[in-house]
Formats: C-alpha cells, sequence, structure tokens
C-alpha cells in the first residue's frame, strides 16, 4: 500500500509539499504512478489472475513467494534478510536499488520502530533509563535485527553479518544525499497509507478510473492533514 506513496517522487512529484501544510498527490506524477500500477496489473491478466496466482503466499514465512522462487524481484528492506536466513538460507540473491522510469528520480524511501515510555507507565524514569541503555551505539550492534539508525553502530553491526548486508548498507549510503518520500515528518502516517491503500484498490478492481482516483486520494489525505 506504500508503493503509490513511492513511485510518486520516482516520478517526479511530491506526496506533501515541502512545509507539509497541503497534499501534492493530484498531479501528472500521480497519474502516471498510480496508472503504471494499474497496467502492470492488466498485464498479468487483472486481479483475479494475480489473486489466483498469489492465493497462499506467506509473506515473511517459510511460503514467502521468493523463499520458494515464484516471483523473480522483492521490494523489502534490510529487515528482510533476517527473514531470509531463517527460511531460505541458501538462496542465491542479490539487492539493488528500485529502478526508475525515464526522466524519473531516484529517492530514499526510508522507515522503522520507535520505542516508546506509554502513558500511565508505572516506572517511567526506569523505563527511560533502559531506553537509554538500548540507544547505545554497542547495544544497538547486537541486538537489532535491521541496520542500526545511527551511523557509529553501523560499522559493528556488520562485522558478522553476511556480505549481502554489506551490500545493503551500501546502495543506504548511496542514497543519503536523495530526497525523501512517502509520509515522513507528518502525524496518522498510517491513515496515509490506508487512504493510499483503498484507492489503489479501486482502480486495480476497475472501480475507478485513475484520474479521478488521485483526486479523491488528494482530497481525503489534504483533510487527515487539516485534521478532519
Amino acid at each position: 500500500m506504500r508503493l503509490i506513496l513511492l513511485l510518486i517522487p520516482t516520478y517526479g512529484g511530491s506526496v506533501f509539499n515541502d512545509d507539509k501544510t497541503e497534499v501534492m498527490v493530484d498531479s501528472p506524477a500521480g497519474v502516471k504512478a498510480l496508472q503504471w500500477i494499474a497496467d502492470w496489473v492488466d498485464h498479468y491478466g487483472g486481479m483475479d489472475a494475480v489473486e489466483r496466482f498469489s492465493a497462499g503466499f506467506g509473506e515473511w514465512l517459510a511460503q514467502d513467494p521468493f523463499f520458494t522462487s515464484q516471483i523473480a524481484m522483492h521490494q523489502q528492506g534490510d529487515f528482510f534478510l533476517t527473514y531470509m536466513k531463517k527460511y531460505a538460507p541458501e538462496l542465491n540473491f542479490k539487492v539493488a536499488p528500485l529502478p526508475i522510469p525515464e526522466g524519473g528520480v531516484t529517492v530514499n524511501f526510508s522507515s522503522g520502530w520507535g520505542w516508546s515510555i506509554p502513558r500511565g507507565s508505572k516506572n517511567p524514569d526506569d523505563a527511560l533509563k533502559w531506553l537509554g541503555f538500548c540507544a547505545k551505539p554497542e547495544e544497538m550492534a547486537q541486538t537489532l535485527e535491521s541496520i542500526p539508525i545511527m551511523e557509529n553502530a553501523i560499522s559493528e553491526f556488520l562485522q558478522d553479518k553476511k556480505p549481502i548486508w554489506k551490500d545493503f548498507a551500501k546502495i543506504v549510503e548511496g542514497f543519503k544525499d536523495a530526497p525523501f518520500t512517502g509520509c515522513l515528518g507528518v502525524l496518522n502516517t498510517s491513515k496515509y497509507y490506508s487512504i493510499a491503500h483503498k484507492y489503489l484498490q479501486e482502480v486495480i478492481y476497475k472501480r475507478l478510473p485513475v484520474e479521478e482516483a488521485i483526486r479523491k486520494m488528494d482530497a481525503e489525505m489534504q483533510a487527515v492533514l487539516e485534521g478532519g
């Protein structure tokens, strides 16, 4: 469901304006991005054919279609390598940046998980100390299953990893100056993803034309941005 928001900047557009006060999805780039997905679904026979093919797929499990060689390419993050070590340790594969369309731009899609202390915690001071301990570079390097966000923890994290991890890290390093995409820097990220997913479904199931879906996606995301 994030793919459409990743593709819009790839086609030279933007999900938000610079100060995050306006949604910019309804644009030529937005139309191109959504049309690209719809065209590939049609290329493989429409959603009925896609659903028949993908029935029984299990993402991040032993039945993952990449692990079982049912698909040849997979858009994933570095965390996926941990699942591969468990379910497909002998799989021969490489990592590479996502290809970009002619005239498009390379963008950097980054996400992750955060630690927090819930409201009402019985021991907030101790919890804060624990988070401070976990955030030490040496602890991050030893306990995380994805490349740490802190640069001074990355080299230690990679020390005992297979070369493919280092290949992935080089790709990330090469993108560090590329523009970010997705819904970074705004609240209610999951709501934007849900809206994008909803209208992507409307298009690929032939319930709405691309242009109308993009307009409605833009309007709903703008309402969330404005607190609606």
